[in-house]
C-alpha cells in the first residue's frame, strides 16, 4: 500500500511539473514531445538514460539484455519479450529510476489514451468540451496511473490485480459513468467492472 502511494506521489509529481525531458539519441536530440515509436523497453530505457542517471554499469546490462532479447524473438510473442524486459528492468534500475522510467514510457500513451477517452465522453454527453482542464487533468493522471501500475507489477498478478481494483474505485467519477455505462458505482449486484480498452 504504501509502495502504491509513493508511486502515485511520483505520479503527480511528474505530470504537475511536466517538465520537458530533454534526452540525447544515437542520432542527437530528441525532446519529450517527440517519443521515440519503439516497442523494445530496454532500447527506450537507454534513450532516456541521462534523465534516469544511468551509470555506466546499468547502460552495459541493459546493452547485454537487449542482446539476449534479441536472440528470444523467434521462440516468444511480443508481450512475453515486453514482459521479460520490464522484468529485466526492474532488476537493473533502483526502484526510483524504475519508478521514472514507467512514468516517462506511459505517458505518451496516457497523452493518447486520454483523447480518445476525453472525446468518447463528449460523445455520450458526460462532459463538454468546456469542461475544466482541472477535470481533464484528473482523467488523464487516472489513466497514466493505471498504466504505470499494470507495468509495475507485471510480475505479480495477483498484486497488480489488487492495485488496479483498488485505483479503478478511485477513479473520477465521470471516467467511471463512461467506463461503465453510466452507472456511477458498481451495484451489489454487479460488482465486476469493465476493463479499459486499450
Amino acid at each position: 500500500m504504501k509502495k502504491l502511494f509513493f508511486l502515485s506521489g511520483i505520479l503527480l509529481l511528474q505530470l504537475s511539473l511536466d517538465v520537458a525531458v530533454a534526452q540525447t539519441s544515437m542520432n542527437g536530440e530528441f525532446s519529450s514531445g517527440q517519443y521515440p515509436q519503439t516497442k523494445s523497453l530496454l532500447y527506450l530505457a537507454g534513450l532516456y538514460r541521462q534523465s534516469l542517471g544511468l551509470s555506466e554499469a546499468q547502460i552495459n546490462a541493459i546493452k547485454t539484455s537487449r542482446t539476449a532479447v534479441s536472440d528470444l524473438k523467434e521462440q516468444h510473442s511480443a508481450a512475453d519479450l515486453s514482459k521479460y524486459e520490464l522484468v529485466k528492468l526492474k532488476e537493473i534500475l533502483s526502484d526510483n529510476q524504475f519508478e521514472r522510467f514507467l512514468v516517462l514510457k506511459n505517458r505518451p500513451i496516457a497523452e493518447k489514451l486520454v483523447v480518445r477517452v476525453w472525446n468518447g465522453m463528449i460523445a455520450q454527453q458526460l462532459v463538454t468540451p468546456s469542461d475544466s482542464t482541472k477535470l481533464y487533468f484528473l482523467v488523464r493522471t487516472h489513466l497514466l496511473s493505471e498504466l504505470i501500475t499494470r507495468d509495475y507489477f507485471i510480475d505479480d498478478p495477483v498484486c497488480q490485480q489488487k492495485h488496479l481494483d483498488e485505483l479503478g474505485l478511485k477513479a473520477p467519477s465521470v471516467l467511471f459513468k463512461y467506463l461503465h455505462n453510466g452507472q456511477s458505482r458498481p451495484s451489489e449486484k454487479n460488482p465486476y467492472r469493465a476493463d479499459f480498452i486499450w
